[in-house]
């Protein structure tokens, strides 16, 4: 037991101990007074080297509970979904009039020959929307395109992966679908046979922060069908609120626990 009729204060950890004229002692953390009873002695109030060695241990031994906190955070931060930079990907907002943009984008019409649908497709049509209700449908029955684009918010030098569904209704010599990122052709298609949704997935880089993403297509006498369209800056996961809480929880209890563990030597030997 610690002797004397008085002793200055000393800290362990963020708890601040005091020793008292009745050889009691006063634990104070937060400005709350909180009790630790000794296992040698049983006084509630006992500050004895082997109390003090109880605390520290089962402090150190709660490592195991803030290190599992931050493996989970840093495990889930593969988890979160990456952010789409596209705007009404699916074009699923609205269902506009034929020959008219679908919200947040913007038709181009063919100078002769239009016809750009956005619905489930056309009358008749065998492959409908991929994600319902709606599927913009490029049908240009001359030789001109239909091009439907958004300009997107990007960084330059930064990789995006692109990715949209395509299907093409009818096997024929009359049509053409591409894609062009910032202006550079990045995917094209010329008198391709028929073929149902299928996901082409591209990748392409940002020359300025600001990046046009354009579809062009024409198809006499059937339609190419673009839904689901996605651009991805590469490796940018979004964490959660709740992921960067657990960070914060976890880095924060490591360097608390450093702290403690600094100071158990001599506290050990006190």
């Amino acid at each position: 037991m610690f002797t004397g009729a008085s002793m200055k204060p000393f800290v362990w950890g963020g708890i601040f101990i005091t020793r008292r004229n009745d050889d009691a002692s006063q634990a104070i953390f937060g400005g709350r007074n909180r009790d630790f009873g000794c296992a040698c002695c049983g006084n509630a109030r006992c500050v004895c080297r082997d109390h003090i060695g109880e605390l520290i241990e089962m402090t150190l031994n709660s490592k195991f509970s803030i290190v599992a906190v931050l493996a989970g955070a840093m495990l889930s931060l593969g988890g979160p979904a990456r952010a789409n930079l596209v705007a009404n990907p699916a074009f699923d907002l609205n269902s506009p009039p034929a020959g008219t943009a679908p919200l947040d984008w913007t038709l181009t019409n063919a100078p002769s020959g239009s016809d750009f649908t956005v619905g489930s497709g056309f009358p008749g049509g065998i492959f409908g929307a991929f994600s319902s209700p709606n599927a913009a449908n490029f049908g240009a029955i001359d030789a001109f395109d239909d091009q439907l684009s958004q300009v997107l918010v990007t960084t330059a030098g930064q990789a995006y992966t692109i990715s949209f569904e395509l299907a093409h209704t009818q096997t024929n010599s009359l049509n053409d679908f591409s894609v062009q990122f910032g202006g550079i052709p990045i995917f094209s298609l010329v008198n391709a046979a028929s073929f149902g949704y299928t996901l082409e997935t591209l990748t392409a880089t940002a020359a300025t922060s600001s990046t046009v993403l354009a579809f062009f297509g024409r198809e006499n006498p059937a339609f190419y069908q673009l839904d689901n369209v996605s651009v991805e800056a590469v490796g940018s996961a979004v964490p959660e609120p709740s992921t960067w809480a657990m960070l914060l929880l976890g880095f924060a209890g490591i360097g608390f626990m450093a702290y403690r563990q600094k100071l158990k030597p001599a506290l050990m030997a006190a």
